[in-house]
């Protein structure tokens, strides 16, 4: 007689999403594109920066030493604003590569399904949104405080004063000198000096005039002898004030003596008190909420550009076109075009609210990925 053991039946345990080869592919094809674009986006800034400041800092004479630790320390607060950029970029990019290859042609043919190729790229977003908004709030702002300081010290350190005869000179700190034709002499000593100061389009809060003077250039400064210094009420023309002195030395800054910090480069535990402190005032800080949603909106910028790239891929893909290197750059431009002018009338007017204006360009390329979604799927 033949028995039979029955075997308890296997129970069936839920498989989780695995990380096949398509995955690893996927993310590889998108990492030296992201980290390309990166480097490119920095190099850019920098050729700006370069334009505008670096040669003013060589000619005024800063150490170059003190210019190369203020590029470095500006590099945390550019990298949380390029890399979700570049994300953009990156997988408009990946894409066009794949499709001009026929090598995602391929893969939905040999049974990949559109969804399966969503998840690497959706993966990589929220990576790179998590390392952006962690790198704003915790390198950036320290990297901010230390570029603060380098700027003041290239600033203090800025002896060199470029001054004509017979000619105005005007320095950052809004001082307009003029020194009376041939009243510059080759030893530094100066004759009918005249410094006004006020700001732009204003009358002059004070003028201060002396018959002879120096250039104290290891000082930065002009030394006044026997000079008369009349003060002004503001707005005023009538004089309130005139005094004479023996000697008057005055600062002069070639160079802005100060960093100014947006709202969004705050620590988050300084800008909330910012905010009730303003609103405690009766005040609406319109550019301080902008920036505190900009806190997140920046970072998760690479997630709506996530989605917005497999829309416009899978678009390409159904539809034989591909924008290639000059399209995923427009894109880019766009959206920097259009969180700019959200930002702008944000700030000025309040004539967006600040959730509109920092979430705008994120909901509308990530609602325009999904209509392409759509579009894709239709076709």
């Amino acid at each position: 007689m033949t028995t039979h053991t029955q075997r308890p039946a296997k129970l069936l345990e839920p498989r989780g999403p695995r990380i096949t080869r398509l995955d690893l592919y996927l993310v590889a094809e998108i990492l030296p594109l992201l980290i390309g674009g990166l480097v490119a986006v920095l190099v850019v800034l920098l050729i700006g920066f370069a334009f505008e400041r670096i040669g003013e800092f060589l000619s005024k004479g800063a150490s170059p030493v003190l210019v190369l630790q203020y590029l470095a320390f500006l590099m945390p607060g550019l990298i949380s604003t390029a890399l979700p950029l570049t994300m953009l970029f990156s997988v408009l990019m990946m894409f066009s590569r794949l499709i001009s290859d026929s090598e995602l042609k391929a893969a939905i043919t040999g049974g990949i399904t559109p969804t399966r190729l969503v998840m690497p790229v959706l993966a990589v977003g929220l990576v790179v949104s998590v390392v952006s908004f962690i790198n704003a709030e915790t390198l950036a702002p320290r990297a901010f405080i230390e570029a603060q300081r380098v700027f003041k010290d290239i600033v203090l350190s800025n002896p060199r004063i470029a001054v004509a005869d017979g000619a105005f000179f005007k320095d950052s700190q809004n001082q307009v000198i003029y020194i009376a034709p041939g009243g510059l002499l080759e030893n530094g000593e100066l004759r009918d000096v005249t410094v006004l100061q006020a700001s732009s389009g204003q009358i002059p809060s004070a003028i201060t005039r002396a018959p002879t003077g120096r250039i104290l250039r290891d000082e930065g400064a002009i030394e006044l002898l026997n000079g008369t210094r009349t003060t002004y009420r503001s707005g005023d023309a009538r004089p309130t004030l005139i005094a004479r002195a023996q000697r008057i030395v005055i600062p002069i800054r070639q160079l802005r003596g100060n960093l100014s910090r947006a709202p969004v480069q705050m620590p988050m535990p300084e800008l909330l008190e910012r905010i009730n402190s303003l609103e405690r005032q009766g005040l609406r800080p319109n550019a301080e909420w902008l920036g505190l949603h900009q806190k997140f909106a920046i970072p998760l910028a690479a997630f709506s550009f996530a989605i917005f790239g497999i829309g416009m891929g899978l678009w390409m893909l159904k539809t034989n076109n591909n924008v290639g290197f000059v399209g995923a750059l427009l894109f880019t431009f766009l959206y920097y075009a259009t969180t700019t002018v959200f930002r702008v009338m944000t700030e000025n007017g309040g004539l967006l609210p600040p959730v509109v204006g920092a979430w705008g360009a994120n909901i509308l390329f990530a609602a325009g990925g999904m209509a392409l979604l759509l579009a894709a799927r239709d076709r």
